[in-house]
């Protein structure tokens, strides 16, 4: 057996088998298909969920009815290790349903910036700010200067925040062509050298929610309707056109996630409204940025098409795909069953079906302790789900038994290209590092996987810390030590600084 397939784990091996042979493992062993827990109730519909500082999950949305608008809706603070919701009502009277948020980095808060307040005028909708911290709560934040509903946030490798796209008043725009940045010393200013419709123009809702990423030479990079792009935020920005994806897995109901540095899975998707039914695809791309322009290639597709699935990347580095239909927000051929994205040998394998349908408005994020919370959907649709459910990847599994976990300890913070020490169980083979999740439709944008180098031996090891900022912007990370079956510890909370 290849090293490589030791440390994937049995589950890997049966991946390569003959379908027929595979399908009856698949239904009856928990190291393949994973297991979820009951439905829980939750308090929104969960449009909008990011991992804070302390590892609690930060939901906001609706109404505790499950309906939006004006400024109804109210934010939600969940422990995972209690299972306790505290619902945090909205003092702020602003209604971010529909915005981003992003981890400010150097703070404890998180900014969510955008969305609208219900204003009746529309005077300040999509311009408003908020912050939350453990410490100080929910509180007002300087306005942006342009109104945006349904624009990406992202950190910038100095730590200042970057808001994308977007647009003015509703959800079939006009569009908003000028970035914009947040610096806690200067507050917003305009990109108005980034000024662009090939970027964020109104043709294929290119001004939707913009899959970006920072990318490994510091601009940055990003998708919009079938269009790729580059930022540079230096100065007064600009942008400069990287080609275009001519496939159907495109659109504002597809999902991506950045894998591996610089390499991006784009999938699912295949339309350019929120309104229309038309049927989605299960095509799969993996655009690759670390060269001077990108490489696209398209991969295996997975089972079922799905429009607004979300995309979440584990402690092994594989992918998982949760939600989506067939059907543009509707109840036809929902996909219940999640799909895992093996990239080291592209194979897709079908997991245990969830109970409720995610569509649009689902979320699904990465918890500290390796499941996967899944929630959402619904406000509008053919559901309103005021619930959530969790999912256990089948490496929490010995077979059906529950696997004995390896244990990490890490220090709060580390520094860009240091060495830091690490006690473990004896078993650790390896460690990742994933930024702390932050996900809305269909796109968690400040989402990556990378593997630290590790030294050492017995329980005190060595790791080294991402060389610099382009590869792990500061902010939140998990860090997970895994064995050689692929099994991760829960992981530490892991601080890199601007």
């Amino acid at each position: 057996m290849s090293p490589l397939l030791a440390r994937r784990g049995r589950h890997l091996l049966l991946a390569l088998a003959p379908l027929i042979l595979l399908a009856p493992l698949l239904t009856s062993c928990k190291q393949l298909r994973g297991q979820w827990d009951p439905v829980q109730s939750w308090p929104i519909v969960a449009i909008h969920a990011a991992i804070t500082p302390d590892g609690k999950v930060f939901t906001y949305g609706t109404g505790t009815d499950g309906v939006l608008g004006g400024a109804i809706s109210v934010y939600d603070l969940w422990d995972p290790e209690t299972g306790v919701h505290e619902t945090l009502g909205n003092p702020t009277a602003v209604d971010l349903f529909c915005s981003t948020q992003v981890r400010a980095a150097g703070t404890d808060d998180i900014l969510t910036a955008g969305g609208d307040n219900g204003i009746p005028d529309n005077s300040r909708a999509s311009r408003g700010v908020t912050r939350y911290s453990a410490a100080l709560g929910l509180r007002n934040s300087g306005e942006m200067i342009k109104k945006r509903w349904y624009g990406t946030g992202n950190t910038l490798p100095n730590g200042d925040i970057l808001v994308e796209g977007g647009s003015a008043f509703s959800s079939s725009g006009p569009a908003e062509t000028t970035p914009e940045i947040y610096s806690p010393d200067t507050g917003w200013r305009l990109l108005t050298g980034a000024d662009s419709t090939y970027a964020y123009g109104d043709e294929d809702y290119r001004w939707w929610y913009p899959r970006s990423w920072v990318a490994p030479d510091g601009r940055m990079f990003g998708i919009s309707g079938t269009h790729m792009y580059y930022l540079d935020t230096g100065g007064n920005g600009s942008i400069t056109p990287a080609g275009t994806l001519p496939r159907t897995n495109v659109g504002i109901s597809s999902t991506a996630v950045m894998y591996r540095p610089g390499k991006i899975l784009q999938v699912g998707g295949g339309a350019f409204s929120d309104l229309g039914d038309v049927d989605s695809t299960n095509k799969a791309t993996v655009i690759d940025i670390n060269g001077t322009t990108p490489t696209v290639t398209e991969v295996a597709p997975m089972k079922y098409p799905r429009h607004w699935a979300t995309a979440t990347v584990l402690p092994g580095g594989n992918v998982l795909v949760t939600g989506g239909a067939n059907g543009q927000n509707r109840l036809r051929d929902v996909a219940k069953n999640p799909e895992l994205y093996l990239p080291d040998l592209n194979v897709w394998i079908e997991l245990e079906a969830e109970v409720h349908p995610r569509l649009y408005h689902s979320s699904a994020i990465l918890l500290p302790d390796a499941r996967v919370l899944v929630g959402g959907g619904g406000s509008p649709g053919p559901v309103t789900n005021l619930n959530a459910q969790i999912y256990s990847p089948g490496y929490l599994f010995d077979e059906d038994a529950v696997a004995s976990r390896p244990t990490v300890s890490a220090p709060a913070t580390v520094d860009y290209g240091t060495n830091f020490s690490l006690t473990v169980s004896a078993d650790v083979t390896r460690v990742s590092f994933i930024r702390a999740g932050a996900v809305t439709h269909s796109f968690n944008s400040g989402q990556r996987y990378m593997e630290l180098a590790l030294s050492g031996s017995g329980t005190s090891r060595t790791a080294t810390a991402p060389a610099n900022a382009n590869l792990a912007p500061p902010g939140t990370y998990l860090l997970f030590a895994l064995n050689a079956a692929g099994v991760p510890s829960v992981a530490e909370l892991v601080e890199i600084e601007p």
